[in-house]
């Protein structure tokens, strides 16, 4: 006989059932119309939105030098095809689109040689005497990042401390006074051990720091220094993600769909997010830094967070160019780009049937290159050897060094031979770098599906078939040929094996860490630090995706520590 169930009980099952059911259909889907709804309506509200701030301090006059326009170093781009000579009967075809910024010392006699920036550091931070990172770790490395900067850069610090101590120091120019503030600033910051403020409320206070300037360097970037740890269990992923949604625009956008003529013209500031130790929350991190164009580090020990940081430095005081624009045209009827192969960089294909393609990149520093592999459907109808047009490449950009405000435009066509028949193959090679993007692009794919299936709790699994992945790409030719970037990639991927070997702790202890910061190095071809090495010292010079004033300036940090 069934008992009795009276009003109020049914009231709380059911309510029981409807907040069960809503958790479950919370997916990004459902946050990012949020966000779009949310900021649609921002749109028609009064301006200004914030109030302006009255304690970051003016820019000097004479920021801009002026650079006759003739004089300017340009952006290189170069179409690369994947074979000498393409043949007709062989789709699809790739094409390597490679872009290269000029060096700090193509600017000649400029002072600076590079754009002035704002940067905020944003130490979001557990510290103790006995724990794993403690206050001189914290203030070694900012001092550092302080003693980098010039009169002409802007400083902000915000940390997590208690409501009555929120003096966080305010954006200062890093002149001589500027430093010994900033510096004594940090050390009479109280950190907390047992206390913190909510991740949004200290990131929200440092997007505030930039929206909200009166006087704006036109490069501006945050750096994130997380220990927090993850949550216990480790719940559903997109549930430790939700909290975000109340971040500002500035730093948690929405991805944009669709035509991206203004994909510039609403500012969103990068963040470069660096976790600390073995257990701290590694999803939020990288969701933060992907989705505003910055990148994730994972470190194991907070010993090498000086040198990390002295990286990424070595990259934000070196920026060249902003507003990196890419389109890609065909040129002959029958063309068809079939897909963009950019990482985390935004792109479109678009035409009446895929004849365009759009790339865009918030901006890039001295040396930096980026490589896109451009995947093509050619004709199939040619019956002679010829060279024709296939692409026509065009690109925009605004010099950060000048910055006069004006976009600089070029354009190229990219030709191929074109070839009925197929050649014996040591006459039509493949190209190495070609190759090589293929095979990065191979073991990136790898990673993402071992940590599809991880996250569904195959560990063992993910372990065993990225295991497989790794034998299989130890046969790439770019491998064979001991091509560094993709060895550098082969050997991440036997680490990340590695730490799935103890099952789902060591998973969620480091290894699902280390995994995602590769991948953000791969996808953004940006140097991150992983793990508990950094690239580039004198026991490991290759460092990926590095640039020489990354270098020089992880060889400043050397030369302080010794």
């Amino acid at each position: 006989m069934c008992g009795r169930i009276n009003q109020s009980e049914v009231k709380a099952l059911s309510k029981k059932i409807e907040d069960r059911l809503y958790i479950h259909s919370f997916t990004v889907k459902h946050r990012i119309i949020k966000k779009r709804i949310t900021h649609s309506l921002m749109e028609f509200t009064a301006r200004p939105l914030h109030p302006v701030y009255d304690n970051d301090e003016p820019l000097p006059l004479n920021l801009h030098l002026p650079i006759p326009s003739a004089s300017l170093p340009r952006v290189r781009v170069e179409g690369i095809p994947d074979t000498s000579i393409v043949i007709s009967s062989d789709p699809p075809n790739y094409f390597l689109i490679k872009v290269t910024a000029p060096s700090m010392s193509e600017y000649g006699e400029h002072p600076l040689r590079r754009a002035p920036v704002d940067l905020v550091m944003v130490l979001d931070c557990m510290v103790s005497e006995g724990g794993l990172v403690t206050v001189d770790h914290l203030t070694s490395a900012v001092g550092f990042v302080i003693d980098q900067m010039c009169p002409w850069d802007r400083l902000s610090i915000v940390s997590p401390c208690p409501e009555e101590e929120r003096s966080n120091f305010p954006l200062r120019r890093m002149t001589d006074q500027g430093k010994e503030d900033a510096k004594r600033a940090v050390g009479s910051f109280n950190f907390a051990t047992d206390y913190t403020d909510d991740v949004v409320e200290i990131l929200s206070r440092g997007a505030r720091v930039l929206e909200r300037r009166r006087c704006q360097n036109q490069v501006a970037f945050i750096i994130l220094v997380s220990n927090i740890k993850q949550s216990e269990p480790v719940l559903d992923r997109q549930l430790t993600l939700a909290y975000l949604d109340e971040l500002p625009f500035s730093i948690y956008p929405f991805s944009p769909q669709g035509p991206i003529d203004d994909f510039f013209r609403r500012p969103v500031y990068p963040i470069y997010s660096f976790g600390i130790g073995l257990d701290h929350e590694p999803f939020s991190l990288l969701t933060l830094s992907s989705l505003t164009g910055g990148n994730y580090s994972s470190l194991d020990t907070p010993e090498i967070l000086k040198d990390a940081i002295a990286c990424r430095i070595g990259a934000l005081l070196s920026v060249v160019t902003l507003e990196f624009s890419l389109r890609i045209v065909r040129l002959i009827s029958g063309v068809t780009i079939r897909d963009v192969h950019t990482g985390s960089y935004h792109y479109f294909i678009g035409g009446m049937d895929r004849s365009i393609a759009d790339i865009k990149v918030e901006s890039l520093s001295a040396d930096e290159v980026k490589e896109f592999l451009i995947e093509v459907a050619l004709p199939t109808n040619l019956e002679w050897r010829r060279e024709e047009p296939c692409l026509n490449i065009s690109w925009t950009y605004k010099d950060a060094v000048s910055f006069t405000g004006r976009e600089e435009l070029f354009c190229d066509t990219l030709r191929v031979h074109r070839l009925l028949h197929p050649l014996p193959s040591r006459t039509n090679a493949e190209s190495d770098e070609v190759m090589r993007q293929k095979t990065c692009s191979f073991g990136v794919r790898s990673i993402c599906e071992a940590l599809d299936m991880a996250e569904r709790g195959e560990v063992e699994a993910a372990r065993n078939y990225l295991m497989e992945q790794t034998v299989e790409m130890s046969f790439e030719r770019s491998i064979e040929r001991d091509d560094t970037l993709c060895l550098w990639l082969f050997d991440e991927m036997r680490e990340v094996t590695g730490r799935m070997a103890g099952g789902v702790p060591s998973y969620n202890l480091g290894g699902l860490a280390y995994a995602l910061s590769t991948l953000s190095s791969c996808e953004t071809q940006r140097m991150t630090t992983i793990g508990s090495r950094v690239h580039g010292a004198d026991a490991i010079p290759f460092q990926p995706y590095g640039t020489p004033n990354m270098l020089e300036m992880l060889r400043r940090s050397r030369r302080v520590q010794g």
